[in-house]
């Protein structure tokens, strides 16, 4: 389907999007970028959407093609009402979009490929210069993922207690550093079941949520339930399989995401 002036389509939405409302909801633009526009209703869930090529998420809404969001401004106010959204001329329709499940299952994952996975991302650039962007909260960092991995090792729940205090909105940015760390050790327990349940240090992550910024409360809070974008869907397929071109592809993918996000957030998953 093409989309006609001031109308687009929508190519997938996520699950995990809060009912489609029946009567007019208010939105507003919580920060608009060059490939995604978020958007905040008011009880404060956020609702993305974005370009084709930043893919699915948890809060996800796919567009069929790519726009500049650069008409967006900070706080204007939007609207939805069932399974569409206007912004001032602007109108999206996802009424025949692909429903995409965010829910990351656990699975079987053979010793050699998380060993794989290790030296793919131990030989990045991005993943060994991850530290350069926080600075003096480096120890800080530093001694929050050391507790988070000790309370992994020996499901030790003070150990990630500590942790999650320690790292939950340490940091510059729209998602800080110790946030993208947790979600990286979230994303470990949940593809792991060998490992602490995951609902333990989720809960810890929600008792002091509000110390973060509201884009990375939210990414926090859909995995602390097991919901995550389509990159670490990749990365479960190829360490599943242990085919190391598809893991070190899809940690190269990771790796991308951010400043320091996505590195970050490896280390967490390697609990290092």
């Amino acid at each position: 389907m093409s989309s006609s002036p001031g109308v687009l389509y929508a190519r997938s939405v996520s699950l995990a999007l809060p009912p489609a409302p029946k009567t007019r909801q208010p939105l507003r633009v919580l920060s608009a970028h060059r490939r995604v526009l978020n958007l905040m209703d008011e009880t404060g869930r956020i609702l993305a959407v974005v370009a084709p090529e930043i893919g699915d998420g948890p809060f996800h809404i796919v567009l069929e093609q790519a726009i500049s969001f650069d008409f967006a401004l900070p706080g204007a106010q939007a609207w939805r009402q069932g399974r569409a959204l206007a912004l001032g001329d602007w109108r999206l329709d996802w009424s025949r979009a692909h429903r995409w499940n965010p829910a990351l299952a656990p699975a079987n994952i053979p010793a050699r490929a998380w060993r794989t996975l290790t030296a793919c991302v131990q030989e990045s650039g991005r993943f060994r210069g991850r530290m350069a962007d926080v600075d003096r909260a480096a120890a800080r960092l530093q001694r929050g993922a050391a507790l988070i991995a000790q309370g992994v090792a020996r499901a030790e729940a003070s150990a990630l207690q500590q942790g999650a205090s320690l790292l939950m909105g340490l940091g510059p940015g729209l998602t800080p550093a110790g946030d993208d760390y947790l979600l990286g050790a979230l994303a470990r327990l949940h593809l792991d079941d060998s490992l602490p349940d995951p609902a333990q240090l989720g809960r810890f992550i929600e008792a002091d949520a509000m110390r973060t910024t509201q884009l990375s409360r939210a990414w926090l809070l859909h995995a602390a339930g097991g919901r995550f974008d389509a990159r670490w869907h990749r990365l479960r397929d190829a360490l599943a399989a242990d085919d190391a071109e598809a893991i070190c592809r899809a940690a190269r993918d990771i790796l991308s995401v951010g400043a320091s996000s996505g590195p970050q957030a490896l280390a967490g998953l390697l609990l290092t």
